[in-house]
């Protein structure tokens, strides 16, 4: 249970989530002798006292994808958003529009 609940201080439901998670991400890689040092580092930054302190997820998952830290890792490398296509990607693309572009070109 997180330090502020178990406190019965005035508390963030999402903050006590956060220190959770990473409490027991810790566990499971105490548990099953887990050596994933990138994986242990960011737990730990959701398992900190300080709920302030305590990074939000997106910031977290930024930190764990990140190219250093996920290469070490072995996570692919994903971009979180999908880059914005250009002029000549529209020229091949086979979204909605596509059938009716070549249905234009017969």
């Amino acid at each position: 249970m997180a330090p502020e609940v178990e406190k019965e201080l005035p508390h963030s439901p999402i903050k006590a989530d956060r220190w959770s998670c990473g409490h027991l991400i810790l566990h499971l890689l105490d548990r099953l002798n887990g050596h994933d040092e990138t994986l242990r580092a960011a737990a730990e930054q959701l398992n900190v006292d300080a709920p302030q302190l305590r990074p939000s997820l997106l910031e977290w998952r930024s930190w764990v994808t990140s190219p250093p830290n996920a290469v070490r890792a072995g996570f692919p490398v994903v971009p979180l958003v999908r880059p914005r296509p250009t002029e000549s990607d529209e020229d091949h693309a086979e979204g909605p529009n596509a059938k009716v572009r070549r249905t234009e070109d017969a």
